[in-house]
């Protein structure tokens, strides 16, 4: 998952704390795991503090969008996914140029094969990441935790 920065993150739930659909006690995008159709869109029922932290999520009805693009991810997932065991000095360049815009670093070129297969690594669970079900899984564990089980889809826990 690309994070978002902390200032992105909070910005971002400002809007979200300002919005008339948001539910505070659930910090939900309306009803904590329920879609319903508003005006402007459909209300994904997120546990926002996850979806605001990921570059690549929007507001489901316009208010805020993606830091990152679907086609910036593509480059990374087919860049990393093309490195062999050895990497030229221009790949370590483009590597650490790809590392520092992902997660906002300062790293530099490295011959330390472990720190640049890291930032290989790193980049790869990224990209692969599924970033709905990061979402989801978060949504229903605040949803559990408030309702004591888990959603049956009737809107009664357990």
């Amino acid at each position: 998952m690309l994070l978002a920065s902390q200032n992105t993150r909070a910005a971002r739930l400002e809007i979200c704390k300002g919005c008339e659909h948001f539910n505070p006690s659930t910090r939900s995008c309306g009803t904590l795991l329920k879609r319903k159709k508003v005006k402007g869109g459909t209300l994904c029922g997120c546990f926002m503090p996850a979806k605001a932290s990921l570059k690549s999520e929007s507001c489901p009805i316009g208010k805020w969008g993606p830091t990152v693009r679907p086609e910036d991810l593509a480059e990374i997932r087919e860049f990393v996914n093309s490195l062999e065991n050895y990497i030229s000095r221009e790949q370590n360049a483009m590597l650490v140029e790809m590392y520092n815009r992902t997660y906002g670093t300062n790293e530099v070129p490295s011959n330390c094969s472990s720190c640049v297969r890291g930032m290989i690594d790193n980049l790869k669970k990224t990209v692969n990441a599924d970033t709905e079900t990061y979402i989801q899984r978060e949504t229903e564990r605040v949803y559990q935790s408030l309702h004591g089980g888990p959603d049956n889809g009737s809107g009664v826990p357990g």
